[in-house]
């Protein structure tokens, strides 16, 4: 069975509510937003991006540590 999910817009100011869970889907694969993740990384995590061996691993990281600080600020 195959299950097919809309997916919405998040909203400006997203609210948890009790007993709720969110699930987030995000678009990072464009350079532009390689730039804007960048910008919210400590200089420590953009070290840390830098020094992993293979290039597409630092940039996972870029953009997966990128998109959860923007979720939890």
């Amino acid at each position: 069975m195959l299950c097919t999910v809309n997916w919405e817009a998040a909203p400006h100011k997203p609210r948890l509510r009790e007993r709720e869970v969110h699930v987030w889907l995000a678009e990072v694969g464009r350079e532009s937003r390689r730039r804007d993740l960048l910008g919210v990384l400590s200089a420590e995590e953009i070290k840390r991006a830098e020094r992993f061996h293979f290039r597409t691993d630092g940039e996972r990281f870029v953009r997966g540590r990128g998109v959860l600080r923007i979720l939890l600020g």
